[in-house]
């Protein structure tokens, strides 16, 4: 390879290092001997930057190699500079990160192609994905339609996400534009549709909600800020609930 290398680019031939991993990953198909994993990820480098994604494509998915994070992540950076080819270059990322155990790449890249049902049956599938994971991913990718299957029930199955968390979270981190958003989709559904979130909802506290109730009257959601104060007074555990300032008097810190 380094020979190739040396050679450089000669005016009107074509790309000789780029011949030679061709020659490579042509015979480790032919012969069924995967090349190792620094040859995949040089091959793949060259095949970029001569801008031969149909090359990357074939030799990811046909020929027999062997994969690592970094190709993955090679592929994923390019992507993103060729807003063109995104949506391929996700895919072939997301082949690379799933083949390693990536989990949260793979997932990543399934939530970035807007492929959101695909996303929740992974994260069903391998169940191994945190809280803080979940967050991180809503912050990499803000799709409103993944945040609202996030903190649903998913095929019978409790929420993988806090709606009242994953909401204080957005407007912790200076993502407010993504929150409001997600403020106007529940407060379409009125009251019956906060309440149904907050009952099903065992991991935000009571005083968290509290300060979602805050945040809403702060973005002018006045009614649904009403609406979660109308919800928390009907629960057991609380012992007081101003109405003059809504302020909060616990019995106890968990909601339920």
């Amino acid at each position: 390879m380094n020979k190739f290398k040396a050679v450089g680019k000669i005016r009107g031939k074509p790309f000789p290092l780029l011949l030679f991993f061709e020659a490579i990953f042509s015979i480790s198909h032919a012969f069924r001997h995967p090349v190792d994993a620094e040859l995949t990820l040089e091959g793949i480098k060259c095949g970029l930057s001569e801008k031969r994604l149909d090359l990357v494509i074939n030799w990811v998915t046909q020929e027999r190699l062997t994969f690592s994070e970094e190709a993955g992540d090679v592929i994923f950076d390019y992507g993103e500079q060729d807003t063109y080819n995104k949506s391929k270059c996700l895919a072939l990322a997301q082949i690379i990160y799933s083949e390693c155990g990536l989990h949260k790449k793979a997932l990543l890249c399934l939530c970035k192609q807007g492929q959101i049902h695909g996303a929740m049956e992974y994260i069903q599938q391998f169940k191994d994905f945190t809280s803080d994971d979940l967050m991180q991913l809503i912050k990499l990718c803000p799709h409103i339609e993944l945040i609202q299957c996030l903190t649903k029930e998913w095929n019978g199955k409790p929420p993988s996400l806090s709606f009242g968390l994953a909401l204080l979270y957005l407007f912790s981190v200076d993502m407010k534009k993504v929150g409001i958003k997600l403020l106007q989709e529940i407060n379409k559904g009125g009251k019956d549709a906060i309440e149904h979130l907050m009952i099903n909802d065992p991991f935000c506290s009571l005083e968290k909600w509290q300060e979602v109730a805050n945040i809403c009257l702060q973005n002018g959601f006045d009614k649904l800020s009403n609406d979660i104060m109308s919800v928390l007074r009907s629960q057991a555990g609380v012992t007081e609930i101003s109405e003059e300032d809504d302020t909060v008097n616990l019995m106890q810190h968990v909601f339920w």
